[in-house]
């Protein structure tokens, strides 16, 4: 297992029961959706037992069933429909937005889903500096986005196995 420095970054939220949806901004293909994914079904299983992920690229390209989401209401309905019975409390169920610059309505709808308060979400996407700039109404209050880089020297060193992981960088093996 890659070692990846926002790793600590992401339990920290996780396990903070923030107020705010986090969303992982990056390049493409750098390892958001792996990291996040491994973080939240290999790291804190225990705590997350419904795990609900959601990526709007393939929804865009097949069934386009979030392509027209304007309230949570029909949000909730569409994520019935595909999760079933892993739709848990906040407290056991972690939803994963990945690709959220695929709908840009959505930007908007986070701050209403955390109102709601229903579930934990954490979302990813690539270009959303782009997307940011074309909504017009971004929910300051109701995200914190936190930026992913490619793999830096720390981290090539350490899966390189030179030296040892610095304290911020969890052993999960």
């Amino acid at each position: 297992m890659l070692k990846r420095k926002i790793s600590q970054t992401i339990i920290d939220y996780l396990n903070s029961k923030s107020n705010k949806i986090l969303i992982i901004d990056g390049a493409r293909q750098i390892g958001k959706s792996f990291i996040i994914r491994y973080v939240a079904t290999e790291v804190l299983n225990s705590t997350f037992t419904n795990f609900i992920e959601l990526n709007f690229v393939e929804d865009s390209l097949k069934d386009k069933l979030f392509a027209n989401i304007n309230n949570i209401d029909d949000f909730y309905f569409q994520l019935s429909m595909i999760a079933g019975d892993k739709m848990g409390t906040k407290d056991n169920t972690l939803v994963f937005i990945d690709e959220i610059q695929e709908y840009p309505q959505f930007l908007t709808l986070l701050k209403f889903l955390k109102q709601d308060n229903r579930f934990t979400y954490i979302c990813s996407g690539s270009l959303l500096g782009v997307t940011l700039s074309k909504t017009p109404s971004i929910p300051i209050g109701s995200i914190q986005i936190v930026h992913m880089y490619p793999l830096d020297f720390e981290e090539f060193l350490i899966a390189n196995n030179f030296g040892s992981s610095p304290p911020n960088l969890h052993n999960y093996e």
